[in-house]
């Protein structure tokens, strides 16, 4: 057999050796289009007799994959189930989508040992043409199919405001702690300073995920967030806060029966 291609791995760990119970390394190995097997060996350098290691004959031709599911050039949504030929016995599969017509790749499942698989779209970014790729492998040469074009709706941020309950209840002059966030498969995270947050009683209240606010005013209030939605519109929701007044208590007093602490405070009574 006639060597091809030879490439030289030094260990430089200075805590292993060729004895060692394990031996991890990452090399990209180049080899020929004519490669019919990849031997790896070890040995001492200049030593004549190498140990062989491992030896893996290389098919002549990559596996043949197709996609079944889905056919057809037409619109696609939620759960949609990925299906291909099967690519020969041993084979691995990649599952990768595309958005902008199989210019880019994303892989969306790990590597598979069936033919199938079931993919969320409303988690990924649409567009007018995308495709599914399938990639087969049986260890070193790799086929691979590609569906039709088909297209996915796509999908502005939704904001969230996270909360311990659906509604708050505080005291006045307490503070109302709340975060939120923003996200589309499209547009990713919205930038803190895109996060608006208000209220219908009291107005603006600040900018950024988190809100820590103290004196609202007494009463009911819609707590708004708002982002831009990155298609030329607005996301928003929304939570209730209701602020609860301290009880006015009233002094018995002949000269000021009806006086309370507020009257106290500003002077308009006098302490006695």
């Amino acid at each position: 057999m006639n060597t091809l291609e030879d490439l030289v791995f030094v260990l430089t760990d200075p805590y292993r050796d060729l004895d060692s119970p394990g031996i991890d390394f990452f090399k990209q190995i180049p080899f020929d289009r004519e490669t019919a097997r990849v031997v790896f060996t070890c040995g001492e350098p200049g030593a004549c007799d190498p140990k062989e290691l491992l030896v893996i004959d290389v098919p002549a031709e990559p596996p043949k994959v197709e996609i079944l599911e889905p056919r057809g050039a037409y619109e696609l949504k939620g759960r949609v189930r990925v299906a291909s030929t099967n690519g020969g016995c041993g084979a691995r599969y990649l599952l990768r989508y595309s958005n902008d017509g199989g210019r880019t790749f994303r892989a969306v499942a790990p590597s598979l040992s069936e033919t199938e698989y079931t993919v969320d779209l409303d988690t990924l970014p649409g567009g007018e043409r995308c495709r599914f790729q399938v990639l087969a492998t049986e260890g070193i040469r790799t086929g691979s199919a590609v569906s039709d074009v088909f297209s996915v709706a796509r999908k502005p941020r939704q904001v969230v405001i996270v909360a311990d309950a659906t509604h708050t209840e505080v005291g006045q002059g307490q503070t109302v702690r709340l975060r939120g966030f923003a996200f589309s498969p499209e547009e990713g995270s919205a930038a803190p300073r895109d996060l608006t947050w208000s209220s219908d009683k009291d107005g603006a209240l600040g900018v950024g995920p988190e809100l820590v606010v103290r004196g609202l005013s007494a009463g009911q209030h819609r707590i708004s967030l708002q982002v831009p939605d990155g298609m030329g519109g607005t996301s928003v929701t929304h939570h209730e806060v209701r602020v609860v007044a301290p009880p006015v208590s009233h002094h018995t007093s002949r000269q000021h029966p009806q006086h309370t602490q507020r009257h106290h405070d500003t002077g308009e009574v006098p302490p006695r």
